[in-house]
């Protein structure tokens, strides 16, 4: 199993086919979160496109949406279920976090008692999990990237999946995703 490949060819038969040009990124790890801003930066780069290799005007290209779980779940996700149906969302969750407890100290609080003793990272899961419950509700495409932890490794993972899985969008696009033509003319202007 090839999960760049997979990745690939899914977010371009939606982009293409089913005409869901927003991609966002929703990570609910904020150690993740710069990793969410440079996939945006190498997805819009790499892959909005005039042109194709044999020089037709096609306008390739999803823009890329940066999120954080918990954040934007509130703030966006109305518009992700109920808005325009042209975006897909990505998660990003590490399974094994810092270990913090939610203290029970407001335990004689009844709204607060189930959460008391809880970890944080468990009640990001739920929420996670949630979030992708609604989404597949409303029928808008999402799909998780769930690392194990952590570590320079599990993000070189990361980094590097992103990095084929862009080429081969390219290559499914019919575009060059190592040129960038549009930020070459701000350079000349």
């Amino acid at each position: 199993m090839n999960p760049a490949l997979i990745s690939a060819a899914l977010h371009h038969q939606f982009t293409e086919k089913k005409g869901r040009r927003i991609r966002v990124m929703m990570s609910y790890d904020d150690r993740l979160r710069a990793y969410s801003d440079w996939f945006a930066q190498l997805s819009a780069e790499s892959l909005g496109k005039l042109l194709s290799l044999k020089g037709k005007e096609i306008r390739s290209g999803s823009t890329p949406v940066t999120a954080r779980g918990t954040i934007h779940q509130h703030s966006q996700l109305q518009l992700y279920l109920e808005g325009p149906a042209d975006k897909t969302v990505t998660f990003l969750s590490v399974e094994k976090q810092p270990e913090m407890r939610i203290p029970p100290s407001y335990a004689h609080h009844p709204e607060f008692k189930p959460l008391g003793g809880r970890s944080v990272n468990e009640l990001l899961t739920i929420q996670r999990k949630a979030t992708e419950a609604a989404l597949c509700r409303s029928s808008v495409p999402n799909m998780t990237i769930e690392l194990g932890e952590l570590t320079p490794f599990t993000l070189g993972q990361l980094l590097y999946m992103a990095e084929v899985e862009t080429v081969l969008t390219g290559s499914l696009a019919d575009i060059n995703p190592f040129d960038q033509p549009g930020v070459e003319t701000i350079k000349k202007f």
